[in-house]
Order: C-alpha cells, then sequence, then structure tokens
C-alpha cells in the first residue's frame, strides 16, 4: 500500500522521473521462472520496434501497473505490453502477428476500439459489452490502460472530450474494479483529482 501510494506521488509531481522508474523495473528479472523473464524481455524488444512516433511508455506503464495491483502475471503483462498494438497508424499487422502468440492477438482485437467512434455512445456501448464477455485479463487491462491515462488527461485542452472520458471511466470502468479495493480507490481518486483539475482551470 506505501509502496502504490509512492509511485502515485511521483507520478503526480514528475512523471519523467516516474518513468525511470518503469523502465528500471522491466530492466530486472521479475520472475523465478527463466522462461517468463525471456519471454517479458522478447516482447519489449518487439514493443520497441514500433513505429517511432508510437509512445511505448504508456502500454510499459500499463505493464508495470499490473505488477502493483495484481499478482504478477507474464499473460497479463504481455497483454499490457501490446494492448493498444492494433491502433497504432500504419501498424504492420501481419509482421507483429507471426511474433505473438495468437491468444494474446486474440485478446489484443478484443481490446482495440475505433477511434472514430471513440465518442459514439452506442459503440462504446457495444465495445464494453463484448469486453464483460471477454478473459479476466483482457478486462484488467482495459482498466489498467483508463487508469494510466488519468495521469495525462489534464493535458488535453479539451473540457468536453475531458468530460466524456471520465463519465466513461465512471459509467464502465468503476464496476469492473470492484473486487480490487486498492486498485478501485486509486480510480476514484484520479477521478477526483481531474474534476478538481476542471474547478482550477
Amino acid at each position: 500500500m506505501d509502496e502504490i501510494k509512492k509511485y502515485h506521488e511521483i507520478r503526480l509531481s514528475n512523471q519523467k522521473e516516474f518513468d525511470k522508474i518503469v523502465l528500471n523495473k522491466f530492466k530486472k528479472n521479475l520472475f523465478d521462472d527463466e522462461k517468463k523473464n525471456q519471454l517479458l524481455k522478447k516482447n519489449i524488444y518487439l514493443l520497441k520496434k514500433t513505429p517511432k512516433k508510437f509512445n511505448f511508455m504508456h502500454p510499459l506503464r500499463v505493464a508495470f501497473y499490473s505488477t502493483i495491483f495484481f499478482k504478477k502475471n507474464i499473460d497479463l503483462i504481455s497483454l499490457c505490453i501490446f494492448h493498444n498494438l492494433f491502433e497504432i497508424e500504419n501498424i504492420d499487422k501481419k509482421k507483429f502477428n507471426k511474433m505473438i502468440n495468437k491468444k494474446t492477438i486474440k485478446y489484443i482485437e478484443n481490446l482495440t476500439i475505433n477511434k472514430k467512434l471513440k465518442f459514439d455512445k452506442k459503440y462504446i456501448s457495444k465495445y464494453y459489452e463484448k469486453l464483460l464477455r471477454s478473459p479476466k485479463i483482457v478486462r484488467i487491462t482495459k482498466c489498467l490502460d483508463k487508469f494510466d491515462n488519468l495521469y495525462n488527461l489534464k493535458k488535453n485542452p479539451d473540457i468536453n472530450i475531458k468530460k466524456k472520458y471520465l463519465i466513461e471511466i465512471k459509467k464502465y470502468i468503476i464496476p469492473l474494479t470492484k473486487n480490487n479495493k486498492i486498485f478501485n480507490d486509486y480510480l476514484k481518486l484520479m477521478i477526483k483529482i481531474n474534476y478538481e483539475n476542471f474547478k482550477n482551470g
């Protein structure tokens, strides 16, 4: 709990410092099983092979959060690393389909959102209906993805978009995390902080 609070405070005050912590975490072996460590290294290597415009720190942070809010799980970490792979502009899907296992590819497809429709209520409703039928690690990854984005939401100058984003999280993400009180509490805290940012301009 104290460790999570420490990371939260660092993230709020200095994202560059937080990103260093994330990078250092994944330079070390996370598992006693060497095969899992090798797979993790391979996945991070593949992530860094994505187009230069892609911010690979976001999926690494999502993977990092999976290790502090949930039990370390190589399948969950791997999915977090690749969760938004198919949303990257001009991504070579065929190339990555050959290098990532089929189950993870299927989960990535479940998570991939049509950015043109991301604020369409009917589309979003159907998206989350499908997500609810997906395996637990898919749902967890989506929640962690949204959580990481909450820290950078203040950078978006469009207040309406920010409000829509928070409404989506309150409606769909918060209920998905009710069985993890600590994670649920931090999600609610970040929603509160973002609403306070609106008031303070």
